[in-house]
């Protein structure tokens, strides 16, 4: 399975949590794995797959931050992490993708809303329902509070 490109296993009522060996398909283009009931983390060794473009695990129960890793996606266009229970801050790494875009509405995260990248064109609509989440260049989202 190495050389698969395109998976997709959406709509499935899927359960339990990501096989950690999903980092081993390193040729892997386009993954879909949205409207499950996939739970836990995030696999970490998702940032292994520097050929992905489009990475889509919204609407599942994923838990616990966005991986640090996913800053090793150098060639994702599209990322949707919406509908889960993530946690922690959005990493500021991901300016630095390509992504056209990104959409991480209705989880729990909070802090600063990257400015850069993706994040100096995106609306509203990426980061609704996250209570904790601030920032200035999005006019409809509170601004960071300083705190010293």
């Amino acid at each position: 399975m190495s050389g698969l490109l395109f998976l997709s296993v959406s709509q499935n009522s899927i359960e339990g949590e990501v096989p950690s060996d999903i980092g081993e398909l390193k040729a892997i283009v386009e993954l879909d794995i949205s409207g499950n009931h996939f739970s836990g983390m995030i696999p970490r060794n998702l940032g292994d797959l520097q050929n992905l473009q489009s990475l889509a695990l919204s609407n599942n129960s994923f838990s616990g931050q966005i991986p640090l890793s996913f800053a090793n996606l150098i060639s994702l266009q599209f990322l949707d992490l919406s509908l889960n229970a993530l946690s922690g801050t959005i990493p500021k790494s991901l300016e630095k993708l390509p992504l056209k875009n990104i959409n991480v509405s209705f989880n729990e995260l909070e802090g600063e809303i990257p400015s850069g990248g993706v994040f100096s064109n995106s609306t509203l609509q990426s980061f609704l329902g996250n209570r904790g989440l601030c920032g200035a260049h999005i006019l409809e989202i509170p601004a960071c509070v300083a705190t010293h």
